[in-house]
This record gives structure tokens, sequence and C-alpha cells, in this order.
């Protein structure tokens, strides 16, 4: 028997405080060739979305019902909850600036996140995102549909419509954590999933290969942290801010390599923005996720 969950874009907002959010811990390496950096990072003129990389023309929402700038912060719309994650914030240094927001509309839908970071140290601030499912760090849950065991899926799709505006260094990517049973926690994560969609943040060494994905192509890359699990990544070609993403695609292409078990858990999906540095906003006008377990 299937049981059939199908998450829809517009839904009443609530509010709920919750800890820290995912997207990891630690400490990553530098990643790559950084471009030139200007003589002073300085301070910066108001943020004109106009001026930054826009993937589509959606407007910011007007006058949202509920906004907040509080550290991992959830606005809940539904089964999802816009979540402002900052946990990179603990390694910002004397002269950093760092302020990062999100907000939902009185019905839910547009949910937006903006952040203005200067400084140029080379590492993730925050990850303000959107999430589904069950937090490793919190066990925070905006749904019961995750965790669930990943060999017990049959489908795993998200509609998404998203808009970006920014500069510096940034990108816009899932990341699903993987667990080791279906009561989540950071020390029971097996491996750390992320899709790149659209972004210029380098991605680094430990590249395997390219590989096509649901017509989309992809470089492949494993990366080890000491403090962490494998970090499993795929960045996409070209820009995919908008569409449908399979994601069971991409665990079932993990799994066939022999990088996940069928008995792992899928604990959370999360879309949202890492950043180095600069200023920008995201806008999630769409978003849907349907979910099929046998």
């Amino acid at each position: 028997m299937k049981i059939l969950s199908i998450i829809a874009s517009t839904a009443l907002a609530g509010f709920l405080a919750a800890g820290a959010g995912c997207g990891g811990e630690g400490t990553p390496p530098v990643l790559g060739d950084l471009p030139p950096e200007p003589e002073a990072p300085g301070p910066t003129e108001e943020f004109d979305p106009n001026s930054g990389r826009n993937t589509t023309n959606v407007p910011a929402p007007q006058d949202p019902e509920t906004a907040t700038c509080e550290k991992n912060a959830y606005l809940r719309i539904g089964a999802f909850a816009v979540t402002n994650n900052m946990h990179g914030e603990s390694r910002l240094e004397e002269g950093d600036v760092y302020t990062q927001c999100i907000a939902i509309d009185s019905v839910g839908f547009p949910a937006s996140w903006r952040w203005d970071v200067r400084t140029r140290r080379p590492y993730v601030k925050g990850f303000p995102q959107i999430a589904f499912g069950t937090n490793p760090w919190t066990q925070v849950a905006t749904t019961k549909q995750l965790p669930a065991r990943f060999g017990d899926l049959s489908t795993l799709v998200v509609e998404h419509e998203v808009a970006v505006a920014a500069d510096g260094l940034y990108n816009l990517a899932f990341d699903l954590w993987l667990t080791e049973d279906d009561t989540p926690h950071q020390n029971e994560r097996t491996n750390e999933v992320m899709i790149w969609l659209d972004g210029n943040i380098p991605v680094g060494t430990g590249k395997v290969g390219s590989v096509s994905i649901g017509g989309a192509d992809y470089d492949f890359h494993v990366q080890q942290f000491e403090d962490g699990p494998p970090l499993l990544l795929f960045a996409a070609h070209e820009p995919r801010p908008s569409g449908r993403t399979d994601l069971l695609e991409f665990l079932r292409y993990l799994e066939s390599n022999g990088y996940v078990s069928p008995d792992v858990y899928l604990s959370i999906v999360e879309l949202g923005t890492e950043m180095w540095w600069g200023r920008g906003e995201a806008i999630v006008n769409e978003y849907s996720v349907l979910l099929e377990r046998e």
C-alpha cells in the first residue's frame, strides 16, 4: 500500500522558536580559489535587488505578516518551517558585519530571506532555508512524514519557484541529512547530501565525475570532514532555481554507487542559501513536496 502525502504551497502561518538549525557545525576547509579581494570591504550601499543576479523576476512579498532577524527562529507554513540558520556566526571576528532575516506572507507563501555579510573570511556564515522534516540537532519536526527509511520511499519530488538576487559568494541548494534511525540526532548522522542549484561559491576538491540526473548535468563531489559525516555534493552545470527536482533519483544514484545504504533514514529536506560574503535576497514564491512510501 502506498501512503501519499502532498504538501501544498499555501497554508496558514504560525511561529515556533527552536534551537540551532541544520547546515553543519564543524569547520569546513577553504575550498578552491577565491576571487580577488577588494582593497577593503567597507560599508556598502543599500542593497538593490535589480543590481544582482536575478534568476526570475518574482517580486518581494509586500508587508509580510511575520518577519524576524532572530537567530534560529522558525516561521511555520503548514508542514514547512522557514528557518533563520546562522550557524557560522560564532566564528565572526571584530569588525565583521553579518545580518540575516526571514519573512513569510500572511497566507504562507511567498517566503523570503535576506542577508548582508561584510567580511572576506571564506566560510559559510549561515543557511536560511525552508525545511521539511525533523532537525537532527534539535529534534524539532515540521511534519510527521520524515524521518523515513530511504529504502521505503517510492517518490520524493519537490516543485520549487525561487528567485535569487545577490552579489558576493553564495549558493542555492538542497541539503538532505541521513541518519541511522528514525530518532535523528546530530551524533547519528550518516551522510549529508547537497544539491547545488545555483550560485558561485567554489565547490572545491573531491570531484568524482559528472552525472546526468533528471535531465540535468551535475558535477559530483565527495568530501570528508574530520568532525562530520561525508558530504555528497551535486553541483548543477546550469542554474536550476525553479522547476521540478526528483530528490529520490539522487539518493538512488548514491545507493547504486555504494555511497549510502537503503537502511538509512532521511531526516530532513532543506532548501536554502549558503553565503560567504555579500548581500542578497531569496524569494520562495511556490514550494511543494510530493512524498510516497511503499
